[in-house]
């Protein structure tokens, strides 16, 4: 999204929770061509600042060149991934090493917490989590898949099966995998099984033999 300093509704409505995973890029036109070189200075570091306090991603002014935009836009969008594939393959997670802003980071945490006091409950569903967030299906899952990568019903079994590791880690290589699924919502111990292969490249036996102290 480009939002014009001087007209900086569209940054104050991101800073709004539902609106804050979108990126902004505020461009300065140059309608003050009366001014001195130093008036014109000093009106450019202003209006940058206003835009960067009211929370966009960056600041163009004009005339500027295109390419420059779409490369700023492109490196704004490999942040975001980086930040989605951090997300993905933290096992613990933790919220102050993603470097999300604070309201990211609280809506962050709330999804979480939401999810782990859930755990055990297998017909806890995106219905329920959308419900308890408090926002809208479309809401939640934009800002999910722009926050991590992953849809809603990818978020709610990475964090089951993020817990999964936490409970191995915390009950040592005794647990049996039947129980462990139980503990975080699976109904079937090989379909539990599968899913942690697939999200982190190996069984839970493979986890606990690498892992976890005896």
């Amino acid at each position: 999204m480009v939002a014009q300093s001087g007209r900086v509704s569209n940054c104050h409505r991101r800073a709004n929770a539902d609106r804050h995973h979108l990126h902004i890029v505020a461009e300065k036109g140059d309608e003050l061509r009366t001014e001195e070189p130093s008036q014109a200075r000093d009106r450019k570091e202003e209006d940058r600042a206003e835009a960067y306090e009211v929370g966009a991603d960056a600041f163009i002014s004009k005339p500027f060149n295109l390419a420059v935009l779409h490369a700023r836009i492109r490196n704004l969008l490999k942040y975001k991934e980086r930040k989605a594939h951090d997300f993905k393959n933290q096992l613990v997670f933790e919220i102050k090493e993603l470097d999300y802003t604070s309201i990211d980071e609280d809506f962050m945490q709330r999804a979480i917490d939401c999810v782990n006091r859930h755990l055990e409950d297998s017909d806890f569903d995106q219905p329920q989590f959308v419900e308890e967030m408090g926002t809208s299906k479309s809401t939640l899952y934009k800002k999910l898949k722009s926050l991590t990568g992953l849809n809603t019903s990818a978020f709610i079994r990475n964090i089951r099966l993020k817990a999964a590791c936490r409970i191995m880690e915390e009950k040592g290589s005794s647990v049996r995998v039947s129980d462990l699924a139980y503990a975080v919502g699976f109904n079937d111990p090989k379909y539990f099984s599968s899913c942690f292969k697939k999200e982190f490249g190996m069984l839970p036996t493979e986890y606990q033999e690498r892992f976890i102290q005896s």
